[in-house]
C-alpha cells in the first residue's frame, strides 16, 4: 500500500490529508483520504475525487486557494 502525506499551508493555517491508496485502476487512484484536523474519513473513486475532497475541506477550512504551498512526503 502506498501512503502519501498531503499538506496544504497559508500563513498559519494548515490542512493535513492522509491518502491511503488502495489500488490503481483505470488508470487512476481509489482509496481513502483522512482530513487530519477534523479527523474525517471519506473514500475516493478516482484521483479526481481525492482532489474535489481536498479543495472541499479546504474551502470549508477558510484557507486561500491561491496562495497554497503543496508538500507530499512518503509513499514510493
Amino acid at each position: 500500500m502506498n501512503e502519501h502525506h498531503l499538506s496544504f499551508n497559508n500563513t498559519g493555517k494548515l490542512a493535513t490529508f492522509v491518502v491511503h491508496v488502495q489500488c490503481h485502476q483505470n488508470a487512476t487512484w481509489q482509496g481513502q483520504i483522512v482530513w487530519a484536523e477534523k479527523n474525517q474519513t471519506s473514500s475516493f473513486r478516482s484521483a479526481l475525487e481525492m482532489i474535489k475532497l481536498m479543495d472541499s475541506a479546504v474551502e470549508q477550512a477558510g484557507v486561500d486557494n491561491d496562495n497554497l504551498h503543496f508538500q507530499e512526503t512518503g509513499g514510493e
